[in-house]
């Protein structure tokens, strides 16, 4: 945390599980081993206030089933450049109209997952 503005400027995560790394728990299993994952964000690309990433690290570490030390399986490092920041000009009262007239139909309308609109709908209708 930055100590002047205490705004969040790393994030590190200690894990056994990441996912899109299910290759490597088969592997683990497969060869009696315990996976150890550590992802760390870096949070420096500053825009109207706003923090955004500047480089994440994956490191993904074995140890086995009754020794502690870790050896080293692989290490990705992503590095974020180039953002291209835009503005969408919109209101709150176009918004509202939209979904009134789109609630208007709702008994002819379905949703799979209709919770997952819900706070949407809180927050411009009430």
């Amino acid at each position: 945390m930055d100590k002047t503005d205490f705004r969040i400027v790393k994030i590190e995560i200690l894990s056994d599980f990441i996912e899109g790394f299910e290759h490597i728990l088969k592997e683990c299993r497969q060869y009696y081993l315990m996976p150890h994952f550590k992802s760390t964000h870096y949070y420096t690309i500053d825009k109207s206030g706003l923090l955004f990433p500047s480089r994440s690290e994956i490191r993904v570490e074995y140890s086995g089933l009754l020794f502690k030390k870790m050896d080293l399986k692989s290490e990705y490092k992503i590095t974020y450049k180039d953002y291209r920041f835009f503005t969408v000009e919109w209101s709150h009262e176009e918004i509202k109209r939209k979904l009134e007239a789109l609630f208007l139909n709702r008994n002819k309308l379905t949703f799979d997952n209709p919770i997952q609109f819900m706070p949407f709908v809180l927050r411009y209708f009430f």
